[in-house]
Formats: structure tokens, sequence, C-alpha cells
């Protein structure tokens, strides 16, 4: 199991910055623990604790780079891997990094301390100058502890002791990271230290009050004896003793106890004392004892000694020259020495001294100044000296660093070194390695590369003289105090010994240590190696390091993924399963990995291609899609390749699909049918041409489905066509049979196809098809109301007005007995176009009557309103009927009762009787008779004043209906006048009306007599006036006398009229009285003044009242004027327009038969006179004088009903118009008019049409053309037939003259002929078909000769798919036919036989020609197989064109394979250099190796032609022998001896190679190799001068240069010729230093080593200088 991550870290973190806490980060479990793999990159990282990464030391010189980290992740016996992504981030990709005001913060808690304590710590945990900043954030970047809450505070962090209870577990130290963010880049880290302590005694700085160290032999000085513990380790305390000792110190910071001088045996005792940062103090006791006699118990106890090494300066003993032996000893010349140290063998100054193993020194003969100055020894110690501190190993890394600042020359350490297995697997074995002994010589150290090994990468694309990579070493300084070092040389050699190819790509610089490239690298040629190993050397003052290098070559994209072929085909069925494998094409790129790698895409949807660059079906093919029985799907193939620089290359694929039988028919247009046949048609009446396809081009048969769920042709009333789909009525069927059938019929059509279509035997297919036919109906019936007479007796509206929510009056119907459309009647109203008031309104599709809005209805002016309500039916030629009706305008109590006058006023005599009438009042109400019974009653005049309030006491009605009042109690003496109201009230319904009138009785002290009406001949009580009397007429003449003692009292008339007994204004307005004087009388007469109307009113009554002026006594008379008719009203038809219908072809017995007596049309005509000849009306039908009208139609003179006299024919005459007279009985009394009342309507009788004529086309003969390339369901050509009947349902079927199937069909209802199936112009060029035309009942034949058009529909076909053949190279017999191509077409036309020919692809045109209408193809251009620019096969596409180039194409592959001549003689590189050292002796006979030369032969590689062999034509001899040998079958070079390049002629040779090939005949290629003799420092240097003289100062400071001197070499190009100088032997006064001078050359310059010099002694010093070369 391995798991990833990616870490972005800055290259400028710190050593100690945490790259990530693994189980922070859920990459291992709590009880997992990770270590790191060793990597190139690994030395830079540690792991802590076994789950932090953090930096050991700068990274800086990573930034940029990505690599992986691996972890052994281990838990018990389960590994895991996982691999950490560092990616080091340039500075100029990351924030600037900040700092926490501490790296580490380290502070102590205890266990007795309570949960919320807060971790106190030295500084705030916060940044440096954080300033008004607000713009980070503090957060964990490590898991947290679980005995610790972090949380912010402020801008720094607060810490937190919340566990409950620290319990001894929780004791020891608690490590974790925060960081500093902004804007989600991390800018910050600081690591948290927390010790848990137990608090046993908290104020104990130490770990023990008493301690002990124990030792076996005596302690020498500097030793360190004993680590005295802290309690708290991250706790700083200050260490002292209490007293001073002479023996023992400690180290402040340490805690370490060392010694100061040596100390014996005995027991010692020492006091040391700790103070803290808070000035607590803690002492304790160290007993240490030193004895010999310990006992085995007790030496396991013994702390071990550890001391620094020493570094002793150096020993001078001044001895004067001739001391004696004694005088030497005396002065005790020792070498100090720790226990078990002895002293090595000298090697310098053994004649002079010896020095025994306790370092005692002896001189072994006598000093001389003279001739020996100073005696220098460098004197090796040897034995087990301790190492302690001089190194350290990392215990994770086992990487071993130093512990000293400086180490013994010379000196050999030794360290034991064990592994400790911390995460084993078997606990019962010893975890614990064996000890390894490490020896570690101190001395000049050798360069020191940076790396343990390099690896880099190199792109193919780059140039010559590249820098690869820098594998500089690093020098360290000389251990020698004053000495410099020489430079330091690189050298690079081959990293396989077997193998020295690598050298001549790659070189190094001596003097920089930078690898170039030096040659052109091809990581796409196989025969090249794609990574080189190498050892490079870094040689310094005769030592050397060396480092490996592993230069890997990496591809780049330079090269185009290539098709094998431009183009490919292939042949599939149209059913291919999907996802199949049809073709594979091939890419190939030269390139490797991901530019090598292809990925191919298509830009056809029907297809999808995998990486294999197979091509399979994604969705299913169709090779229908042209009506031809394939189809080829052309499309283009891309394969791109995944490099950075994505390259692309393109291929044409074409796909030639089959049909097979894998579809079924398809119903056009539709799969649910919708036909009418109207409800007399007869049998063999075509229906509907039923049309379905198949697209695989199947014959297909057509059928019904019938209740068994079987086939059949004839189903219910209908025939359908197996091969046309043409459905009938099946001959016999009668009108009577379709009026009896259900309407509409439901049929289920099945289509079947045979399977005709392909080659590949198949299943057939069944289609379904659902066929609705409905029998339409003839419109042969006008609407009837049949309960229009009762119409009247219901309809009634209430009087008023209707603005809203207006009720129904009466809901009309009227019924059709036709069906469809034919009986959907719409309603509406009729109005003559005299009458303007519209009073209702009527739904047109429920017949409802409504009141209009606009109307006021008044029964007391309306009582009955009339209507005309019309149905209309929506046949094509629609029928009407009529109903006319009166609605009842029901009253309201609308009118309040009306007085005749508004006060009454007489006079009665004081001591009139009790009983005595009075006065009469009347009062009339206009209502109906059940709102107008009018009731009396008396009431007080309460405005006539208290002296009236009781007048109505006197009097009582005589009954409540009459107005007759009464005295009822005799008249008071001082009464003179009575005054009260008379109340009228109607008695209607809801509410009752009233109306009041005032009566005044004046009372006279005499009893007066009212004026008395004479009787007279002129003053009937009735009276009858003609409705038309002329105005002015007299129609009374009465006289009324005083009948009291005063009669010649004058008497006063009075006129009052009512209309009907009723009252009504106009009434009054009708007459008026006249007074007249005659013979000394006064009379009153009464005249018409309006006319009078015996419709409106029939009678009037008239009242006049006498009044005598004396006594105001008043006397009535009532008269009665009845109004007699006379003939004055016209008969008025009801509507303005009669209609009526009739069938053709029908006898008047045959129409009443069928018409069970009714008439065709009824005229009405209403007379509103009364009751009487003058209102009889009679109907006669009038016209021109011949009387044709009469001759057509009769007319029912008392009814208005009109019937047939005769058989009527539409074609001839399809509409009459009549004229019908209406005339009462009775001689006008209209002014002017003669004879009766009279007037007249038209009437339009409509002819219906009847199937009774047979269609007709206008042509025996119809040509149609259309191109077979045409589609099922094209329209060929539309004839019409013709039929007199108007509205004639003509409908068409197809048949074919000679019977059998044909390809067209026709529109049944248009006799649009169309394309049914496929055409095909080879298989027939003309049909001749005979066009059926049917009423239903009759038919009509015309002959259709329909001719195909022939259509480019099929492509050439080669005779071949591919055509191959073979040529020789470099034929120059050209041109040369390779191929005859032939290919032919199906099609028969001109333009489809002439064929063009063309080529496409590789060489098209260029290499290869083609005849354009011959095939023939033909090589114009000798061909070249061999590289650079030939090629070994060529590829292409040969098109055959039919329509001259413009029509179909039909394909075939050419292959031209070019089979090899030896044509190419091999080829070197231009400039050929080696390079070989000097003085290498060969080894063995085969020479040595120093280089190779490669040609290259172009010829094809699999034959001899580019088989090579190499030799050398031209070479150096010495000596007679030759110099070089070559391979003859590698071309690797020899040199045969060793040579010395200080010899001039040895220095370069120039030697000629040939490389001939094996093929016949055999080419040779030559060149010159260029060798150079590199130089060896092998020659000793030498000074310019032998002896060289100087003087200086004796005041000369240290370090002053004295004279210089140069030596010279030889070997003056040895990269490893540098100087360095010094003395041959020491001197006290003088050293030598080597500098360079102007040309940086190195010089030797001798310096002044003391200061103080003596003449004398100066001028005795000789000294012999020498130099050393590196």
């Amino acid at each position: 199991m391995q798991a990833r991550t990616l870490i972005n870290i800055p290259s400028t973190a710190p050593t100690g910055w945490l790259i990530g806490d693994l189980r922070f980060q859920n990459l291992i479990g709590n009880s997992e623990n990770a270590t790191l793999q060793n990597s190139i990159f690994s030395s830079y990282f540690e792991v802590e604790n076994g789950d932090k990464i953090i930096t050991n030391s700068t990274i800086s010189q990573l930034r940029g780079e990505l690599f992986e980290l691996f972890l052994n992740i281990q838990e018990q016996n389960f590994h895991r891997l996982v691999t950490v992504h560092i990616y080091v981030e340039p500075p100029n990709q990351i924030a600037h990094l900040r700092k926490f005001l501490s790296t580490v913060y380290r502070s102590t808690v205890y266990t007795s301390q309570p949960p919320g304590t807060t971790v106190v710590f030295s500084k705030p945990i916060s940044l440096e100058n954080p300033g008004n900043s607000s713009n980070f954030q503090i957060a964990p970047i490590s898991k947290i502890p679980g005995q610790f809450l972090v949380k912010p505070r402020g801008k720094s962090m607060e810490i937190l002791m919340m566990k409950t209870s620290l319990e001894a577990e929780d004791v020891g130290k608690h490590v974790f990271y925060l960081a500093a963010f902004s804007e989600n880049q991390m800018i910050a880290q600081t690591k948290i230290i927390v010790d848990i302590v137990d608090s046993g005694d908290v104020n104990f700085l130490l770990m023990s009050r008493k301690m002990i160290a124990k030792f076996a032999t005596k302690i020498p000085e500097n030793t360190t004896i004993y680590q005295v513990e802290k309690r708290n380790i991250s706790e700083p305390l200050l260490f002292h003793l209490d007293q001073p000792s002479r023996f023992f110190e400690i180290d402040q910071f340490s805690g370490k106890v060392s010694t100061v001088l040596p100390v014996g045996y005995g027991i010692y005792h020492i006091r040391v004392v700790a103070r803290n940062s808070k000035k607590q103090r803690s002492d304790a006791w160290l007993q240490i004892i030193v004895s010999g006699h310990l006992k085995d118990s007790e030496k396991s106890v013994i702390q071990k000694t550890s001391r620094s090494r020493r570094h002793l300066d150096d020993l001078i003993f001044r001895i004067p020259e001739n001391s004696t032996m004694e005088e030497i000893e005396k002065k005790k010349m020792k070498i100090p020495l720790f226990p078990g140290e002895t002293i090595g063998e000298i090697s310098v100054a053994k004649e002079w001294l010896k020095i025994d193993e306790e370092g005692k020194i002896r001189i072994l003969k006598p000093l001389n100044f003279e001739k020996t100055s100073s005696i220098i020894a460098t004197v090796p110690i040897n034995g087990l000296q301790s190492t302690a501190g001089s190194f350290s190993v990392d215990s994770k890394s086992g990487v071993v660093r130093t512990g000293w600042s400086k180490y013994e020359k010379g000196e050999t350490y030794r360290i034991s070194i064990q592994a400790i297995d911390m995460t084993p697997s078997d606990n019962s074995t010893s975890q614990l390695s064996e000890v390894a002994i490490l020896e570690i010589l101190a001395d000049e150290r050798p360069p020191q590369f940076a790396k343990q090994e390099y690896e880099v990468a190199i792109s193919e694309d780059n140039l010559v003289d590249y820098s690869v990579v820098d594998v500089k070493a690093q020098s360290f300084r000389s251990i020698e105090d004053g000495r410099s070092k020489g430079p330091i040389i690189y050298s690079l050699e081959s990293g396989d010994s077997s193998s020295s190819d690598e050298m001549k790509w790659f070189r190094i610089d001596p003097s920089t240590g930078i690898v170039h490239l030096t040659k052109e690298l091809d990581y796409d040629d196989p025969a090249l190696p794609k990574s080189h190993q190498f050892k490079v050397t870094a040689r310094e003052d005769n030592r050397e390091s060396h480092v490996a290098l592993k230069i890997r070559i990496e591809d780049v994209n330079d090269n185009v993924p290539m098709f094998t072929r431009p183009l490919y085909t292939a042949q599939v069925r149209e059913d291919i399963p999907l996802n199949q494998t049809i073709l594979k094409v091939t890419a190939i790129d030269k390139d490797s990995g991901d530019n090598a790698r292809i990925t191919y895409s298509l830009d056809n949807q029907n297809f999808s291609i995998n990486e294999n660059g197979e091509i399979s079906a994604r969705i299913r093919l169709d090779a229908d899609q042209f009506n031809e029985r394939h189809f080829v799907y052309r499309f283009n193939v891309t394969a791109r390749d995944h490099g950075t620089n994505q390259l692309s290359n393109t291929a044409m694929v074409h796909i030639r699909t089959e049909n097979t039988n894998d579809e079924s028919a398809v119903f056009l247009p539709t799969s649910q049918y919708t036909a009418f046949v109207a409800e007399d048609a007869q049998g063999g009446t075509p229906v509907i041409q039923i049309q379905a396809r198949d697209a695989d081009r199947d014959e297909v048969t057509y059928s019904f489905m019938d209740k068994n769920q079987r086939s059949t042709q004839t189903m219910n009333l209908f025939t359908i066509d197996q091969h046309t789909g043409l459905v009938k009525l099946r001959h016999g069927v009668t009108p009577i049979d379709l009026a009896e059938a259900e309407n509409p019929i439901n049929l289920t059509v099945i289509v079947e196809d045979d399977g005709s279509c392909c080659v590949y035997p198949s299943k057939t297919h069944t289609s379904y098809a659902t066929l609705l036919i409905g029998i339409e109906d003839v419109n042969n019936n006008k609407p009837e109301f049949p309960d229009c007479a009762r119409y009247s007796e219901i309809a009634k509206i209430m009087e008023g007005t209707y603005k809203s929510d207006p009720p129904t009056i009466v809901k009309v119907e009227a019924t059709d007995d036709d069906s469809s459309a034919n009986g959907d009647i719409v309603y509406s109203l009729y109005y003559t176009q005299s009458e303007s008031r519209k009073a209702f309104v009527i739904d047109r599709h429920t017949g409802v009557l409504t009141p209009s809005p606009h109307v006021v209805f008044d029964r007391e002016t309306r009582p009955r309103e009339d209507v005309t309500v019309k149905a209309t039916d929506r046949g094509d030629r629609p029928l009407i009927g009529f109903c006319q009706f009166s609605v009842e305008v029901v009253d309201v109590n609308d009118n309040a009762p009306q007085f005749e006058r508004p006060s009454y006023e007489t006079s009665v005599s004081r001591f009139e009787a009790i009983g005595t009438s009075v006065i009469t009042v009347f009062a009339f109400d206009n209502d109906a008779a059940h709102n107008a019974e009018i009731s009396y009653k008396l009431e007080v005049d309460t405005t006539a004043g208290e002296e009236h309030q009781n007048d109505i006491e006197f009097f009582e009605l005589v009954n409540r209906r009459s107005g007759e009042i009464t005295l009822i109690k005799p008249i008071p003496m001082r009464t003179q006048k009575f005054v009260f109201n008379v109340i009228a009230d109607d008695n209607g319904v809801p509410e009752s009306l009233e109306s009041t009138s005032q009566v005044i009785l004046n009372v006279l002290d005499k009893q007066q007599k009212a004026p008395k009406w004479h009787s007279s001949p002129d003053c009937k009580p009735g009276i009858t006036v003609a409705e038309n009397v002329e105005m002015n007429k007299v129609i009374l003449r009465c006289r009324a006398t005083s009948s009291g003692d005063n009669k010649k009292s004058d008497v006063i008339y009075k006129l009052t009229a009512s209309a009907g007994g009723h009252g009504n204004s106009k009434a009054e307005s009708k007459f008026r009285q006249f007074n007249k004087f005659e013979n000394g009388n006064e009379w009153v007469e009464v005249a018409i003044m309006e006319p009078l109307d015996y419709e409106q009113i029939n009678n009037y009554t008239l009242t006049l009242t006498a009044t005598d002026m004396t006594s105001h006594v008043a006397s009535t008379k009532t008269f009665i004027v009845e109004v007699m008719d006379v003939n004055d009203v016209v008969p008025q038809f009801t509507v303005d327009l009669f209609t009526g219908t009739i069938d053709e072809e029908m006898t008047p017995n045959e129409y009443l038969e069928k018409m069970n007596g009714k008439p065709i049309v009824t005229v009405k005509a209403i007379d509103t006179d009364s009751d009487g000849p003058q209102n009889e009306v009679h109907y006669r039908i009038v016209g021109e004088a011949n009387g044709e009208e009469t001759k057509h139609f009769r007319i029912d003179e008392l009814t208005g009903e009109i019937f047939p006299n005769e058989k009527f024919d539409r074609e001839k005459v399809d509409m009459y118009i009549l004229t019908v007279e209406a005339s009462d009985r009775s001689v006008s009394a209209l002014p002017g008019a003669n004879g009766p009342n009279k007037d007249n309507v038209k009437v339009q009788i409509v002819i219906n049409d009847v199937n009774d004529n047979a269609p007709s086309f206008e042509e025996s003969k119809y040509i149609g053309r259309v191109k077979e390339s045409e589609g099922e369901g094209h329209d060929v050509i539309t004839i019409k037939a013709h039929d007199l009947d108007k509205h004639s349902n003509l409908r068409y079927h197809l048949i074919g003259s000679g019977g059998g199937r044909i390809p067209f069909g026709v529109r049944t209802d248009s006799g649009t002929i169309f394309v049914k199936e496929p055409l095909d112009f080879e298989s027939s060029d003309q049909y001749h078909l005979i066009l059926i035309a049917s009423d239903g009942r009759h038919n009509a034949t015309t002959n259709v000769y329909i001719h195909i058009e022939d259509v480019n529909d099929n492509a050439p076909q080669f005779e071949q798919q591919k055509y191959a053949t073979t040529v020789i190279e470099e034929d120059v017999d050209v041109p040369k036919v390779l191929f005859n191509v032939r290919a032919t077409d199906a099609d028969q036309d001109e333009k489809s036989s002439r064929i063009v020919y063309r080529l496409e692809g590789q060489g098209a045109e260029e290499v290869f020609r083609i005849g354009k209408y011959s095939g023939m193809i033909e090589l114009v251009k000798p061909l070249d197989r061999d590289p650079p620019t030939g090629v070994p096969s060529w590829n292409f596409v040969v098109q055959a064109i039919d329509d001259d180039g413009m029509g179909l194409v039909g394909y075939a592959d050419v292959q031209v394979n070019v089979r090899d001549i030896n044509d190419n003689s091999p080829i070197f590189p231009e400039r050929l250099f080696g390079f070989i050292e000097e003085n290498r002796e060969p080894i063995h006979s085969d020479g040595v190796y120093f280089m190779d030369v490669q040609a290259r032969d172009f010829d094809d590689p699999t034959t001899e032609n580019a088989n090579i062999e190499y030799g050398i034509v031209r070479n150096k001899l010495i000596d007679g022998e030759p110099v070089f040998r070559i391979d003859q079958n590698t071309g690797k070079i020899f040199a045969m001896r060793s040579l010395d390049r200080e010899m001039a002629s040895e220095r370069e040779f120039i030697i000629e190679v040939r490389a001939n090939d094996r093929g016949v005949p055999s080419r040779e290629g030559f060149a010159n190799v260029t060798i150079k003799v590199t130089d060896m420092n092998d020659n000793a240097p030498f000074f310019e001068k032998t002896r060289y003289e100087g003087s200086v100062e004796e005041t000369a400071p240290i370090g002053a240069a004295v004279m210089s001197f140069s030596a010279f070499d030889a070997d003056e190009e040895a990269k490893d010729n540098v100087f360095t100088y010094q003395l041959a032997e020491e001197s006290d006064y003088f050293y030598v230093t080597t500098d360079k001078d102007s040309k940086q050359s190195a010089v030797g310059v001798l310096r002044v080593k003391q200061v103080t010099l003596k003449k004398a002694f100066l001028r005795k010093i000789f000294w012999v200088g020498k130099f050393e070369k590196i």
C-alpha cells in the first residue's frame, strides 16, 4: 500500500522547519511510526518522534526542485510506504517569511497544576514586529497533545493546560508546532516544547539530592566525571560548587563535573548548587569514590569517564650544545600520556631521539649547533585513548559527524557503532546488531562533492557544448598552517568498464567541473543509448574523490505521428454489434514516452476509437440513408501525441455498410390514420391509401387484423389491397349498412416485409397501424324546433332592467337528424330589417334566451315581446330552421294608484240625513289586476289644522272597495267645513302602494241639491266609435242644470278620461270638452282630438262632472266609449326571408313519403286586427305573369306550407327564389287602399345535390417523370377528376395496367401520385398505371405513364480492392507502367459510364500518374528507398469517379514497394577527433582503446548493402610497427604502444580510415582521424637556478617576503601540473608560501618566520629549498 501527498516548502526555510506532521495530516495512525528511506534528497530532512518531518539543514540549494521523500511506516509486523512529494518554492513564488519572537518556546508544567492553567513562556507566542497589521493568523500545523488547548489571544496564541488531572503517564516532553498564515500562505513557524514534571517536590530543581560516582583507577586531569541531572530538562539552570574545590569544577551551564588536577585514590565530596530564573535554589551532594579495590558488583555502577581530546601545544626543549647526557637527563624531558596511551614509532630524527613507551625522551648523540640547530620530530601517540565527543552518529540516519574542531594529523580514530532495531518484527531475537569498527584517519581532506551521486536529465535537442551539470567539488583548507593547496582537477571516465562509448558524447572541463555535450543526441535512434554512466574524479594534491554521474537522455516531441496508410477502408454489415472492432488504424511516433503516446480521435459521432486505434460503431449504423442498399461513412481519424507541444496527423477512413433486413416498415406519415366515407357511399368506393416504407427496401404486404389476431384482406365493411394498401368499401355495401355500422369504425392494419432486400438471411418484420373510418354525414336535414308551440306559454320575464346576471327566460332546443357538423346547431335571433328594438340575447351553443341589458321591460307599455329564433347547422351548405314565440312581461307593482283628481271639493247640507252619500272618489292603477285591486280608507288631514282633526268621525266609506263616502253623524251647527284625506291602496305584492287625495266638504245651512243631467240622444252612456274616426268629431253632447232654489245658478263642467277602465295620461289627450250655448242653454260637447287605435286600446271611460257654482254641489255622469276595429293592419311576415331545401331527383310523392308529409318550408304572417275577416291571413305564390313559380311549388293557402310540384335537377337549377303573398279577407281601411291588406316575402329553396353524376378526367392519358433517386413519399404528379355533383367527395386509387406490384401510390383524397417504394432505373424505366376516381357510386379511369429518369446512384467498383507491386530502386527506365486498373459502374446512363481516374496520397501526381480515362498507373520518377529522403514503400489510393469526374467515387489501395540496391557509400562524420593519454601501455594484444569511428550507410539495413566493415588506409609507424589498429566490425580504434607527448613526433597523429559495405558491388567511404596525445604529469620540475641568495633586515616583520623563485616543467599541458613550494628542511626563522605572479603562475616566496634575528646567526644560515608538484 502506498500513499502520496504534495507539500510546498519555501526555499528560505531555516533548519528545523516542520514539513509535515504525518499524524496531524492523517497519513499515519497513532500506533504507526515513520522513518526516512535513503535517497538523494533525504539527507536534508529527518523524522522527529516518528511522525514529524523537519529540515536538518538549509535547503536554498534545492529551490525549484520537485522530488519525493519515501517514508517507511511500521506498526508491529505491518509495513507500508508513504511517498511525500516536496516542492521547494523559489523566492519569487513565496511570501516574505517572518519570524516568531522565539524559534523554540519551552516551558514546564507540573502534575499538581489545575486544569485551565496558562502555560507561561519567556516570550509571547507572536510574530516579531507585527505592527498594526492584523492580516495574519496563528494556527497549529501539528497534532496538539491532548493535555493542552491552543486558543488565540489578540495577535498571539495562548496555551492552556486542560486535562482534568495530569497523571504519571503524562510526565515527559510534549512537542508541537504553530505557524502564522497570511492570505493562506505560511509565513512563519515556531516549535513549542512543554515539559510535564512530576510535582512530588516541585521546589527541588535536581533529579536527586545525593549522587555517587565511582572509579577503579586514578582520574587524569581535564576529565568529565559526572553529569548533574535536572528534574525539568527544559528549564535552564545555573550551576556552581558551594565551596571551591582543588580537584573539581562544574560547568555553570551544562552541569558537567570535571577534574582540574589528577585525582588519586580516595573519597571526595562536593556540594552542587543549582539556581533557576525565579531565583529558586536547590543543592545536592556528589560523592566521588576512587578505589582500586572495587568489587565487581560496584564496578557496574562506575560512571564512564570522558574527556575532550588533548590538543598538546608543541613541546619545546632548549638544550645547550655540548651538554652531557647526565645534564640532559636532569631536564626530565617527557611527553605526558593518558592511561593506556603509548608512543608510536617516530619516522623523523630517529638518529637523534629515542622516546620510550612512557613518553621519556633520550638524546642519542652529542649536539652541535653549527651542524644541527634544531631537531624537530612528530611523535605519534597510540593506544586506547577515549574518543568521547570526538565524533557523533545520527541515531536515525547513521551519519557520522565530527565533534572536535581539531584532530591530530596522521592519527587514526577508531569508533564503535552498533545499530538497534526499534521496530522489531520478532521480539524473541536480539534487536542489537554486531558492533562495527570505524577507523577515521585525521589527515588532509580530499575534495568533497556536494552530493553522493549525481543524476541529471538532458533533452535530446540540446546543442553541442551544452553545459549538462556542474559537479564541482569543495576544497578544504590545508591542516598545515601557511600551506595552500593546488587547484582541483576534474576528469571523466565511463562508469561501465565494458563500454567506452559514453566518452564520445560528453566531456568535463578539468578546471570547472562542468560536463559538456560533445555530440548531437537523438533519443529516437534505437541504436543509441538512453542513459550514460560516468565516474567523475576530483583530484587535488594527489588526493582524489569520486562520484557517480548518471546522465539520462530525455525525449523531445520532435516527431509527428505518422499513419501507416493515408486511407483505411472496411466493409461491414449495418447490424454489426456496437463496440466490435471494425478496423484498426495505426500511427507511429518515433518519439518515446508521452511524446510517443498516441490518442486517436474521430470527427464522426457514429463511431468511436480506442487507444489502440480500433474503430467500432458507437451507435447503430444505417445502410439505408440514401435509399441505396449500402452507405459509405467517410470521416477523418486524428492521431495526437501527448507531448508538451502536441503534434498530430490525420488519415481518411471509409467504411461501407451493407444493408441487412434489420428494420420494420414504417407507416407514412403516421401510424394513426383517420378517414371518412359518405353515409350514402356505395360498395367499391376508395377510402384511404395506407403507405408504409421499409428502409431496407423490402417488399411489403398489407392486411387487416381480425378479432382472432390473424391477418385478413377483408374486415367488416372494408377490404385492403395487399400490394398497394388501398382501403375500399367492400362490394355490396349499401348506405343502410353504413347507417347501421358503429361510427367510427376502428381497424388495425398490418404491414409485413419479406426480407428480399438483402443477401443475408434474416427474419421478417411486422408493423401495425390504427385506422379510424368515420361515416360522413350528408347534410339533408334542416334544424327543427319540436317544442316551439309551447315556448309562448312558458317564456316570461319580470318587467324591469337587467344590467347584470340576466335570468334565463327559456331554453330553446332544435334538433337535426344529420350528424357531425351537419347536425351541429348554432342559435341566433332573427329581427326584421325595420326592427330596431332587440330585447333579447341568445347563447349560440345552448339556446338559452336571456334579456338584453340595454332594454327596459315595461308591462304597461309592452305586455308581451315577440321573438324569432333561428337555428343553423354547420354543414357546407347550412340549413336553417325558425321558431317564433312571444315572451310575457310579468307585472311588477311599480305603479301607485292615481286619483282622477288631486282633490275633491263639494258641499253638503247641514241638515243632511244620516246615511246620505256626500261624494264619490275614484282612483285607478296601471299595474296588472292583481296589483291594481284598489281599496280606500279615510285619514285625518294633518295639514288642515286642529279644528279638522275629528272630521273623519262624521263620515265613512260604503265599503273599502268603493269610493263612495256617506254621512254617519249629524253635522254640528258651528261646523262650516270638513277637511280630510282619502287613501287609495292597490294591495299589490310584494308591497302595496298608496296614493292620497284631499276631500273638502263645505257645510251649507240650507239643503242643496246637485245639478241634474238632462236626457238627450247625444248624451248616451255608451258610445261606439270606429278607430279611424276623423279628428274633432263630437261624440257626446250633454247638459246639466241646477236643481235647487237657485235654478238660475251657473253650472261648470269638467272631463276626465281613462283607457280600458284604467287611467292613462294619453287617454285624456285623446278627448276634449267644449262648452256651447244654444237657445240660451249651455251644453258641454266632447270631441276626439287624437287618432284612436283598436290594436292598442279598444275602450275608454269618460266622466263629466257638473258643479253648481252657487252651492258648489257637483253631479257626475260616466260614459263608455267602445273603439270599433277596422281593417287597418297589414299582415306582417315573421322573418324577412324564408329558406328551405329539397333533394334533387325526388318526385313530390317521394318527397312527402321521405319527409312524412312535412313541407319544404312554412311561411307565416301575423295580422293584429281583431278576429274576423280583417285578420284572416291567406297565402299564395306570386310571380311573373306566366306563373312559372307555381309550376315548381305549391303553397297551402291557410297554413303557408310549401310543397314540391315536380322533380328537380340541381345540375340545371340549384336554387329557387319564390315570392309569397299574405293577405287578409277584408277590404282595407287604410287610406288609398283597394282591396284587402297584403304583404309579400321572399322564400329561398335550395336544391340539394345527390350523387347522380359520374366523375370524369379531362385527359385520357397523363405523363409523369421522376428520378430514380427520389425517396418514398416524393410526389410525382397530381391528377384531378371532375364531378358535376357539387359536393362530390372523390377518392382515387391506382393499379398497374397489367396488374402486379407497382412502386407508386396515390393519395386517395388529392389524386397525387407519389413514390411508394424505391425506384431503380436499371430494373424498369417506365410504368403504365391506371388511375381510378370514384365518388362512392360512380367510377372513372384514365391512363398514367410514369418515366423513370436514371440517376447516378452507383459508385464505380474496381476489379481489385488492392493493387501491389515491387520496383527496383533508382530504376531510370521511366515512365514505367505499373498497373492497368479498371472500374465499372452499374449505372447505365452516359454520365455514369464516363469514369475518371485519379490518384490521392503519397507521391500522387509527383512520382506516380494515372491515365484520366485509361486507368493506367505509371511511375514517372526513379524511386529512392534510402534515408534521408527515400521511402521504402509507397502507399496511395486510386479513385474512380463517374459523371466525368463530378459524380460518385470508388476507391482501391495501391502499394509500391522499393527493392534496395547498393547505391550509398558509407559516410563518416565531417570531423573525427580522438584523444589518448601519454604513457598508457597496452596491457594485452588488443591495444589501448581510446575512441571509435562510426560510418552510416543509408541502404536497407536488413541487407548486406548496409553491413559495414572498417579499416585503416593510412596508419602511423614507429620503429616499423603500426601505432593504431581499428576493429573491422565496431570501428573502435586502439593504440598499440605507449606514446610520449614530450616527443614532438608523438604529440599528434592523422590517420585515414575506410568503411566499406558488403553489397555488390561494394561501396566505401574514407575519412581522416586526428588523434591528439594528452599531456600527463610525468616529468619533475626544475629550478631556473641551482642556487639562490638573498638578505633580510633583522627588523623585518613576520611574513615579510625575502625573495621569490620559480620552477619549470616539461609537462606544460598537464592539467594537474600545479606547483607548490616548501623548504626542504624546516627553519626556525623562515618559511615558504606558494603565490601567484602577474601571469597567474605559481611562484615560491620566502618569508620571515620569527621577528628577532641575530646577525651572527644569520650569517651562518644556509638552506636548501625544495618544492613539490601535485
